[in-house]
């Protein structure tokens, strides 16, 4: 069985200015306002994510693990791309990184939904 978390080690900041008044929001909030997306398009584990099915996302309850750690990366490089803080960006790396090199196996769920927590507990900080 691999792990992705021996990622994280390898992965680094980007430090950038952060807007203190720029918007924090989790799905909920995201969901609610569409046309307020700091994004065009969305980028989750190297594929494209159409809007619509990253709205689909955020609106719905996750089926598995891999769509709440999906759903939890657009929330946020929503925050990233309005301003929010960067502290978030090694939990992006390594939920990006999880998702690239998922190939379906059902025993490694459990690290895409620890992944998830940690990107949902650290977005809004």
């Amino acid at each position: 069985m691999r792990s992705f978390f021996c990622l994280i080690p390898l992965l680094f900041s980007v430090a950038c200015a952060v807007d203190s008044a720029a918007p924090c929001g989790d799905a909920a909030y995201w969901s609610g306002r569409s046309a307020d997306w700091p994004l065009d398009e969305v980028w989750v584990g190297g594929e494209p994510l159409a809007l619509s099915e990253a709205m689909d996302l955020l609106e719905l309850p996750p089926a598995d693990a891999r769509d709440a750690l999906t759903a939890a990366l657009v929330v946020a490089e929503l925050n990233l791309a309005a301003g929010g803080s960067d502290d978030v960006l090694p939990h992006v790396y390594a939920g990006h990184a999880w998702l690239s090199l998922d190939d379906g196996d059902p025993a490694l769920e459990h690290e895409a939904a620890e992944l998830a927590r940690a990107l949902e507990s650290s977005s809004c900080r």
